[in-house]
């Protein structure tokens, strides 16, 4: 008897052995026949998306019918047919970065997978890396489980880097090589991860400047503008304001259960005289503020009264996202120079920019006052 069920316990253990040999050579088989289909399926989606008429894809969300609105939106879709490629998009704030963003992924193969944006300023910088790539249970003081990050998280999709000056210097190789490689690195981990997210930025900064000064990676901003679409402000887009009122306030209208209104032209007149600091956004909180605290059926450009619009000056004309990085180098200058006691060279290391660049800087924005050089000459 003791012989017997020695026997039988090893034939059950040979059998499991064996069933489970067939069982890892078949899954092995499956994964690669499934593998096929999905390269196949793959294939049939880009063909089908090469396939599209004109008349198919979705840009009803990006509004205007002038020369520049036009441009605009056939790099964009030409942009879209482009999955595996950078896309910068720069502007002021409020010029619909984020639309055209949105209107790109829509546009291409990988409509069915995730849009991710992502707000660079909200974030904090000691969590960006974590945030970014994932990290492992442990990693760091409350980490209390795995995350796989939002690369992953938007993998087969396409991630949106709002403000990507806002990437600090100490995360900018590491996001370089992630795009070079493929594959990102989670924290507390050695192990590389592959993923397949197409990136698409946006800027309000002027980025080749911040190159110039050291304060972005030039190979960076290689790998990211090799699409660049700029999207100007409102005041130079004027022919497009009317397309947009409507679509405002036929949106809006409808979404409060209101009648859409009439426009006259002295609205819209009243409007162009106005220089839009805030662009778009300002346009559609117009819009909203209109929809509803007025009932009146028609609005003309006395509806406008009460919501003090600035008259366009040759100085607001002149003032772009060029003239606020300036306003924000020079504040970092500044900073550096009062943190290093007026010592340009430690002052320079700091900014990550070389002496003689930070000097020309000085004599730039006229920041004398702040060297030490000059202290010692009032001392």
């Amino acid at each position: 008897y003791k012989k017997a069920i020695k026997y039988l316990r090893e034939l059950n253990r040979a059998y499991q052995e064996h069933l489970n040999f067939v069982m890892q050579k078949q899954s092995l088989k499956h994964e690669a026949e499934l593998t096929v289909v999905l390269d196949e399926l793959d294939g049939m989606k880009e063909q089908y998306q090469r396939n599209l008429p004109a008349s198919n894809v979705l840009t009803d969300s990006f509004i205007g019918f002038g020369a520049t609105h036009k441009e605009i939106l056939s790099t964009a879709l030409k942009a879209a047919q482009h999955p595996n490629a950078s896309v910068l998009i720069t502007g002021e704030t409020g010029t619909g970065k984020d639309v055209l963003a949105n209107l790109i992924h829509q546009n291409s193969i990988r409509r069915d997978a995730l849009f991710l944006p992502v707000n660079m300023a909200a974030i904090s910088e000691n969590l960006m890396e974590s945030m970014f790539f994932g990290h492992k249970k442990g990693a760091f003081t409350g980490a209390n489980q795995d995350n796989k990050g939002m690369f992953l998280e938007a993998n087969k999709g396409s991630i949106y880097l709002d403000e990507i000056s806002d990437l600090p210097l100490s995360l900018q190789a590491k996001l370089l090589r992630a795009l070079e490689t493929g594959k990102v690195t989670p924290v507390g981990s050695s192990k590389e991860v592959p993923f397949d997210t197409r990136v698409i930025c946006s800027s309000n900064r002027d980025l080749p400047a911040m190159v110039e000064n050291g304060s972005f990676r030039r190979d960076l901003y290689y790998r990211l503008n090799t699409i660049t679409i700029h999207l100007p402000p409102l005041r130079d887009r004027l022919q497009d304001l009317e397309a947009l009122v409507l679509h405002f306030a036929r949106k809006l209208s409808t979404e409060m259960n209101k009648k859409v209104p009439q426009i006259d032209q002295s609205f819209y007149r009243a409007l162009r005289t106005h220089s839009f600091p805030g662009n778009i956004r300002e346009l559609r909180n117009i819009i909203e503020h209109l929809v509803i605290m007025h009932d009146a059926e028609l609005w003309r450009d006395d509806c406008l009264g009460d919501l003090k619009l600035k008259g366009r000056s040759r100085r607001e004309k002149r003032f772009s996202f060029d003239t606020q990085a300036d306003e924000r180098e020079k504040s970092a200058i500044i900073q550096a120079l009062q943190s290093c006691h007026g010592k340009q060279k430690e002052a320079a290391r700091l900014l990550g920019m070389s002496e003689p660049t930070l000097t020309r800087r000085i004599k730039k924005y006229k920041l004398g006052i702040y060297t030490r050089k000059n202290a010692m000459t009032q001392g």
